[in-house]
């Protein structure tokens, strides 16, 4: 049965805890205390955990939906939605790379298929942000940036190289278009790293 506000302002402290469920693994958690829990119970790469909606009634029926639909998109994306809010928070109002590469990803992922939003979420995490996450993005030069992809090549990954190239400019560019840098560093970059070799079939006759 699906929730309401008045069932919800309705609902009065007990003994123990209990949930009042809406589905898709979303519920209301009240404590023995009264207070009133948005929860979602997920899984996800065979371990199970919960994510942490906001309280009733700062957080209302509709917005706590809203709040579902966020991280059911990143579950299927194969990200956890605790370690996402974890780097947005730890990001908040700043204006490092890590953090507008976040608000980026956010944005635009919801056009991707769920294997597209993966893998560059995970090259980011893998290859970028420990590298320079952490650094304002208007501080960022040209060569730390040639530093970084040429770690990526120089492990023979080159065609990996090429993607942080393009996504780190994608990344810039909106940084851009949101006011907080003024230059795409990864223009200076073109050419800076051999191209993939394409493979050649031999011809049948």
């Amino acid at each position: 049965m699906k929730l309401t506000t008045k069932i919800i302002e309705k609902s009065t402290a007990k003994a123990k805890l209990y949930r009042l469920t809406d589905g898709k693994g979303m519920y209301l958690l009240i404590t023995k205390s009264g207070s009133k829990l948005w929860r979602l119970d997920y899984t996800l790469n065979n371990k199970r955990n919960t994510h942490a909606l906001g309280v009733f009634p700062d957080v209302t029926l509709i917005e706590a939906r809203a709040l579902l639909s966020e991280a059911k998109k990143l579950i299927s994306d194969g990200i956890d939605p605790n370690l996402y809010r974890k780097l947005k928070n730890d990001n908040l109002e700043k204006t490092t790379f890590e953090a507008i590469a976040l608000q980026w990803h956010t944005k635009f992922s919801l056009n991707w298929s769920k294997e597209h939003s993966q893998r560059i979420f995970r090259r980011l995490e893998k290859d970028v942000f420990p590298w320079i996450g952490a650094r304002q993005i208007k501080e960022i030069t040209s060569g730390q940036l040639l530093s970084v992809i040429e770690r990526t090549a120089d492990r023979g990954a080159l065609e990996t190289a090429h993607r942080i190239h393009q996504n780190c400019g994608a990344i810039f560019r909106y940084a851009i278009a949101t006011d907080r840098a003024t230059n795409d560093i990864t223009l200076a970059l073109k050419g800076s790293i051999p191209p993939v070799k394409t493979k050649h079939h031999p011809v049948m006759v």
